[in-house]
Parts: C-alpha cells; structure tokens; sequence
C-alpha cells in the first residue's frame, strides 16, 4: 500500500512528508518509518520526521498521571529583565497572557 499511496502523493505535488514517532494514532514503527525513506528517497521526496522516545514518554506520562500531576507547569522565559527570567504560569495560560513582575 505504501509503495502506491506515497508515490500517488508525490507525483500530485506533495514534495515533503512529515512522519511522527509518538501520538498513539499517529506513530510508525522503526520499521515502516524505513519503509517511508525508503519510497520517498526512490521518488525524490523529502521526509521530516518529529523524533521523540514514544516509551520514554509514556512512562513519565503514566508517572505524572498516577502522581495526578497530569499538567506539569510551564516556564517561560522572558528576555526583559533578569527578575522576569522565570516566570512560572499556570498550564491553561498563554505565555502572553502571563503578568510579568513589576
């Protein structure tokens, strides 16, 4: 099927291919990411691929989750003034939205 759908895309305009490592629904396995570079080198396509350990996430979100800290808060950083460097937010909140120290 890959042989055929991948091809198909390339030669309907498609010129690059993003493949994903993590996200239950969207990931492939070693083997069928080699198969993805495999036809899209045969067809001159480039692949991007978004590379992160699956089973090293997992774990950690199970961790969190059973820890019930399934939202870890976010750090931003603000290029202001040294006493803005950190700046932690709640995790529902845009880093644009956050109030920054007087």
């Amino acid at each position: 099927m890959l042989g055929q759908e991948l091809p198909a895309l390339i030669a309907e305009g498609s010129t690059s291919i993003k493949i994903f490592m993590t996200f239950d629904d969207m990931r492939l396995a070693d083997r069928e990411i080699l198969e993805v570079l495999d036809v899209a080198r045969e067809h001159e396509a480039l692949v991007m691929v978004h590379a992160e350990g699956y089973g090293s996430i997992r774990f950690l979100s199970e961790r969190l989750e059973r820890e019930a800290k399934p939202r870890p808060a976010i750090t931003v950083r603000h290029a202001r003034s040294p006493s803005s460097a950190k700046q932690p937010i709640a995790p529902s909140a845009s880093p644009k939205s956050s109030k920054l120290p007087s």
